[in-house]
């Protein structure tokens, strides 16, 4: 997000929805998503027995990495840190 490994022509590309590509939540790699002053930025995966979820707060200046050792455990913690993160100004 301080353009130390990519420029900043590139990080904007990566981390931008792309409506015209019709992926108005999605960026190069990225999710994009939440209201203005709260954009999240980020990342999940899943398999067996795994869970993962990145959160970038990039108006907030907030990182979560979530990582758990069942498939759908990282949804409630979250849900749970976005909706307090909305209270952050």
């Amino acid at each position: 997000m301080h353009n130390r490994l990519i420029a900043p022509k590139f990080t904007l590309q990566a981390t931008s929805a792309k409506p015209q590509l019709n992926s108005p939540n999605y960026g190069f790699g990225f999710s994009v998503r939440g209201k203005p002053g709260n954009q999240i930025i980020g990342h999940n995966g899943a398999h067996l027995g795994m869970s993962s979820q990145l959160n970038i707060y990039k108006d907030k200046g907030y990182i979560l990495a979530v990582l758990a050792n069942s498939r759908g455990a990282t949804a409630p913690v979250v849900y749970t840190l976005n909706n307090l993160m909305e209270r952050v100004e």
